[in-house]
């Protein structure tokens, strides 16, 4: 995948590198590279970006305005190789520009055309799971283009080496609230939502030992608590300032002591909480009351080896990865009973984890995304209106990532038309566009990422 970059009008260079900051963008260009010009010639800029001029030859210079006819806004003077000049643009408009010796007689003219810069218009959140634990946020704007906000601590401790989980971070009450689990103090952490920071609101004590998942619905929060003596799911209620309150006896356990437990979930109606087991090849189902309490569990083998991440379509039918031989199923629930499908159908990656869904009803179909950790890439599925999947790619890879990538955990844009997968190991956040017909296009490499982070959320 390549780095997506926004190429524009400028003028006297030979490439434009753009320079990646959280808010805005440098260009640069090349003054008098392989003769009387500017490289690029045009550019097209948004607004607070900087375009940088590279001089690769002597006696030009970059004046705003028309040959013979400057307007004032900058001026660089006549210099020689080495040199370089610098402009923020502040003000949106099309700027052209030219070289005082040679703009006249040899044509050596540019233009700079600044835009609006695309609106904030959701969040991607990850979770450090570092020992002083984060979550870090980033922008989402209208392209699909991420920028780091900054980091926000937890005020516990993630688990460093691992959460082996889907769902360690998870949104709430549309979007007003974000939750993370911190594996390594055994608490779960709340912050308020708004659009360009997040809010400390919460830190409770788990109802466990190891919480590596999370889920809400409505005023309900559920954590899936893996290891110690005995694994459980807990709850909470969310109360209004985003504060998690326990609920009193919602602690229920699940099929065995320690079954390896990877993902907690809501079905979409809430009647309903799921728990797929790694090592026991089992699905539980608990119903949800009125009040928030558990009835179950309700166990039931998975159709595959090895469920581990889970995600459910616009209309409920429910998509599982399974680890095992990296294979999916999809089932339709029904009073917490599963109903399978399509059973065990192989992706021909290695280690089907990560699992998420479209929802819009824009699209012609539903797709399912998996991501293979150990064959870095991403299977993407056809979901049909009775719940079958099918491969998008004969070979299981709709898009194919860097070497040694790992992919981990999934966000999905609120509009289904985004697609962001963490890959942890090389610390990128790799950014997708998706297709009408389910395809993937990839717009961003974002680095930087710790590469403890586990868990991946957005909007």
């Amino acid at each position: 995948m390549k780095r997506h970059i926004k190429f524009a009008l400028l003028a006297c260079c030979v490439a434009v590198i753009p320079l990646l900051s959280a808010k805005a963008t440098t260009f640069q260009v090349q003054v008098g590279a392989g003769g009387l010009k500017f490289t690029p010639q045009n550019l097209t800029i948004q607004l607070g970006d900087t375009v940088e001029w590279i001089w690769a030859a002597d006696e030009h210079s970059t004046t705003s305005g028309t040959p013979g006819n400057p307007d004032g806004l900058w001026n660089s003077g006549i210099r020689d190789t080495g040199f370089t000049f610098t402009y923020t643009f502040s003000t949106g408009g099309t700027f052209p520009y030219y070289c005082t010796p040679h703009g006249s007689c040899c044509g050596m003219i540019g233009a700079i055309t600044v835009t609006s810069a695309a609106p904030i218009v959701g969040s991607v959140f990850v979770n450090a799971n570092a020992s002083r634990n984060s979550v870090l946020m980033y922008s989402r704007d209208a392209n699909g283009q991420l920028a780091l906000i900054r980091s926000f601590s937890t005020k516990g401790a993630g688990s460093r080496n691992g959460l082996s989980s889907q769902g360690s971070v998870a949104l709430a009450s549309n979007n007003q609230f974000l939750y993370a689990v911190n594996a390594g103090s055994n608490e779960i952490s709340g912050f308020r939502v708004a659009l360009d920071k997040l809010t400390f609101a919460t830190k409770v004590p788990s109802g466990g030992t190891f919480p590596r998942s999370v889920a809400a619905y409505g005023s309900w929060l559920y954590v899936l608590n893996a290891q110690g003596t005995s694994a459980n799911v807990t709850g909470f209620t969310i109360q209004a300032d985003g504060s998690l309150v326990a609920i009193p006896n919602s602690t229920r356990p699940l099929s065995a002591d320690l079954p390896n437990p990877t993902q907690v979930g809501f079905t979409p109606d809430g009647a309903t909480l799921l728990v797929t087991e790694r090592d026991t090849s089992l699905i539980d189902t608990y119903a949800v009351g009125a009040d928030g309490l558990l009835t179950g569990p309700t166990v039931q083998a998975s159709a595959g080896n090895g469920p581990f991440g889970f995600a459910f379509d616009n209309a409920g039918h429910l998509v599982v990865s399974e680890v095992a031989r990296s294979t999916a199923s999809s089932y339709i629930v029904s009073d917490g009973v599963l109903h399978p499908i399509t059973r065990k159908l192989k992706d021909f990656g290695k280690a089907a984890c990560w699992t998420i869904n479209t929802t819009s009803p824009d699209l012609p179909q539903q797709y399912s995304y998996i991501t293979n950790t150990n064959s870095d890439s991403v299977s993407g599925f056809a979901i049909a209106s009775d719940g079958s999947i099918s491969l998008l790619n004969a070979d299981g890879k709709t898009a194919v990532l860097a070497r040694g990538a790992f992919p981990l955990d999934m966000a999905m844009s609120g509009d289904s038309k985004y697609l962001y997968v963490l890959e942890q190991k090389i610390g990128t956040i790799g950014g997708y566009q998706i297709q009408n017909d389910g395809s993937l296009v990839g717009i961003q490499n974002l680095t930087g990422v710790p590469t403890s982070s586990y868990g991946m959320t957005g909007y």
